[in-house]
């Protein structure tokens, strides 16, 4: 019984000693660079270097967040895959999607399945969208459509570009202007 109990002990000393080191390898807890996980539910792969976690996930560096039903985020690769209900938030943007992908710097995050994009007054859809944080632009691919008021922009891609405002269609392109507001009033 006694022997028993040690190796019990000992097995799970090591597992506490490789999840604190899974978890604090990283970055200094505090600094810039520091991601913060909080789910319902965590199941760690100390051997493998995987962390899932599951129910209500949200996923916290600086002031940008994504919120899922599950994530499985991958130290070795550096690599957090966000699956169910993805909403991506950063300021005044909200993508939101079925799944998404990002590095653990959060600088580049990919949002695939039915993909949808709140900025201000802008709305907009799409099959996927590459969202570059450190250079403020968000790339629609797959039949992206956005609305601001009653205009309307639909092309093969758009790019947005949050830090100067501006929208650039590549590819065939089709545009819908309400021109009322740049008539002048009698």
């Amino acid at each position: 019984m006694g022997r028993q109990f040690g190796v019990v002990f000992v097995l799970l000393k090591g597992l506490i000693f490789g999840l604190c080191m899974l978890l604090l390898s990283g970055p200094c807890f505090g600094s810039a660079n520091e991601i913060q996980i909080q789910a319902d539910q965590f199941e760690l792969d100390v051997k493998d270097e995987l962390v899932i976690a599951s129910g209500q996930v949200r996923v916290e560096k600086g002031d940008i967040y994504l919120t899922s039903q599950k994530i499985r985020y991958d130290k070795g690769l550096s690599l957090i895959k966000f699956m169910g209900d993805v909403v991506i938030r950063k300021g005044d943007v909200e993508i939101s999607c079925g799944e998404a992908t990002a590095y653990t710097q959060m600088d580049r995050i990919q949002a695939n399945t039915q993909v949808q994009f709140k900025y201000r007054d802008i709305h907009g859809e799409a099959g996927d969208a590459t969202y570059l944080v450190s250079k403020q632009t968000v790339q629609f691919l797959g039949e992206p459509r956005f609305y601001q008021g009653e205009d309307f922009i639909k092309a093969d891609e758009v790019k947005v570009d949050l830090k100067s405002n501006k929208v650039l269609t590549v590819g065939r392109s089709r545009l819908r202007v309400n021109l009322d507001h740049f008539l002048p009033k009698n």
